[in-house]
């Protein structure tokens, strides 16, 4: 069994980034890439699990892809609600002299959006945002 899902994709030459996810947001990022909504084309790597980290895996998978320079985190919760603080950490034992950056929501005290209207806008933005 592999915390990460199923194979680990191939990174794309050309691309220097990297998207790490965990849950639904995984669905929305490939969708908006399928679409060809985005000219970028990274790998995007969903964890199935984050404890126990699987830090081999992704080691493995870097080692293997040297020519990508960023790690993007994204999530839908807002990051101070989200696996972002216990991820980054870990991408810093995995990673330390990569760039490691959030993509997501700016911390809050609330959970929710507020309206229906506002998480889709919120939630497209994020999509947009990752591949920027």
């Amino acid at each position: 069994f592999s915390p990460l899902l199923f194979t680990l994709p191939k990174a794309k030459k050309k691309e220097k980034f990297v998207l790490l996810c965990s849950g639904k947001i995984y669905y929305d990022l490939i969708k908006h890439k399928e679409d060809k909504k985005t000219a970028k084309d990274p790998a995007i790597i969903r964890f199935e699990q984050l404890y126990p980290f699987p830090k081999e895996a992704l080691t493995k998978f870097l080692s293997k892809n040297p020519h990508v320079k960023e790690l993007r985190w994204v999530q839908e919760e807002p990051q101070n609600m989200g696996a972002w603080n216990f991820v980054n950490y870990q991408l810093g034992m995995c990673a330390d002299k990569m760039k490691r950056s959030y993509v997501g929501r700016k911390r809050s005290g609330s959970t929710a959006e507020g309206t229906l209207k506002a998480h889709q806008l919120e939630q497209a933005r994020i999509v947009e945002d990752s591949f920027s």
